[in-house]
């Protein structure tokens, strides 16, 4: 007995809102499915979401890949001018920002204010993201349009293990010229911008025995 297979042909307007529930749940294989049944890698909700923007704000980096992989732009914005790599910073997932980044995103992208990616780790709290976008070519001493550096962000938030990890991985973030009369990265406030021993510093960090506010690199002058 022979088997008889059919192919369904779903409505183009059915498979759209498939591929964007897929890529919101994280099923891969399905997202793979849909586009091969005519759904566009790139089409856009009503906010201007595209699908991979979907899977790096919900953390599922296999969509990512595969969306990438069938045509998908990995740096298409939305309505807001938020770019999947930028809501996966957001959110804290690291997995996708390294996908992302690895598939054609810039580390170094800025919003409308002139804050990169680490700004928003740094305001998040994600010391992990921090590290990555590091690894991955960000600039931890790049500004914003007022001037402020990611450390200064971590600061304000007091996140200290972003201040520590920034501090680390490029002492430029925590000179910030210009910065004189506040508070220093250390949350020590009227603070100068300008280390007097910046190897001192570091190393207390490091050691983990400075509380913030006394570090032994920044002190009023």
């Amino acid at each position: 007995m022979t088997e008889m297979r059919t192919t369904v042909v779903l409505p183009q307007p059915f498979v759209a809102q498939a591929l964007n529930g897929a890529a919101m749940q994280g099923n891969a294989s399905l997202v793979r499915a849909l586009i091969k049944q005519g759904a566009d890698p790139n089409q856009t909700d009503y906010e201007g979401r595209t699908p991979c923007f979907l899977a790096a704000q919900n953390g599922h980096e296999s969509c990512i890949r595969a969306l990438v992989e069938l045509g998908a732009d990995p740096n298409q914005a939305n309505n807001d001018e938020e770019t999947p790599c930028s809501i996966a910073t957001e959110k804290g997932h690291e997995s996708c920002i390294r996908a992302l980044v690895e598939l054609g995103a810039d580390p170094n992208q800025a919003g409308k204010l002139g804050g990169t990616l680490l700004f928003i780790s740094a305001h998040g709290g994600f010391e992990s993201c921090i590290r990555s976008l590091v690894e991955l070519g960000a600039d931890p001493s790049q500004a914003n349009n007022n001037g402020a550096t990611p450390c200064l962000v971590a600061a304000s938030e007091g996140h200290e293990l972003c201040i520590r990890a920034l501090v680390e991985l490029d002492d430029r973030s925590c000179l910030r010229k210009g910065f004189a009369g506040r508070f220093c990265p250390c949350g020590e406030e009227g603070g100068r911008a300008g280390p007097r021993s910046p190897g001192r510093h570091r190393a207390a960090y490091r050691r983990g025995g400075q509380p913030m506010g006394r570090c032994a690199r920044w002190r009023r002058r």
